[in-house]
């Protein structure tokens, strides 16, 4: 449980914003995406039972976390002397995997630096690399709370969508800022509109 609460609580934060900003900044996108949320959601909360009724929800979160994952370097060490590629590691020595770059691969997905929801739904993204996407690590060492993680994401996404829309500034942009956890670099402001009964009700 500590796990959960402590190691969590940040890169949910990160995911929602990221998230949130991507869709602010793709306008079809996003009016698609609420249109989705408010035709499953209505004025109600989600339930765990909606997980599977948020398609385009769900693939905006994939795409989120392809883009700018939270965790975005892994370290790991060898336990013996190791040769890849014709690069030899001694044994204790720390090896990173920069997630953020493997993921804007083109060899693995067309046009790699846009933000392509849709992508999840090719025929040819189920036969990916086992690692070729992999926002919550691998092996014995993956993040422990990946399902909560998945499930969260995407009903937070519509709890907040089903109940207002958040609007980012004209014209604001904002890059990335590598420490831990994959920050943005600005402060990501929001207008918040609140939806009226009536328009619910529509």
């Amino acid at each position: 449980m500590l796990t959960f609460f402590l190691a969590g609580h940040e890169t949910t934060t990160l995911a929602l914003t990221w998230a949130l900003y991507l869709i602010g900044k793709h306008p079809e996108i996003e009016e698609s995406f609420y249109e989705e949320v408010r035709s499953v959601i209505r004025d109600d909360l989600p339930e765990a039972g909606d997980y599977e009724r948020l398609p385009l929800t769900r693939n905006i979160f994939r795409e989120f976390l392809r883009l700018y994952p939270p965790a975005w370097t892994f370290a790991r060490q060898p336990t013996e002397d190791v040769e890849i590629r014709g690069y030899r590691f001694p044994k204790g020595c720390v090896l990173w995997t920069v997630t953020y770059l493997i993921h804007r691969d083109e060899r693995y997905f067309h046009d790699a630096e846009s933000f392509i929801p849709s992508r999840w739904n090719e025929l040819a993204i189920k036969e990916l690399p086992r690692y070729a996407y992999f926002p919550f690590g691998g092996g014995n060492r993956m993040c422990i709370g990946e399902g909560f993680a998945w499930m969260e994401g995407v009903l937070v996404l519509a709890a907040i969508a089903s109940r207002c829309r958040l609007r980012l500034p004209e014209g604001f942009s904002t890059e990335i800022k590598p420490v831990f956890t994959l920050k943005p670099k600005e402060e990501v402001w929001a207008k918040v509109e609140l939806y009226s009964v009536s328009s619910l009700a529509g």
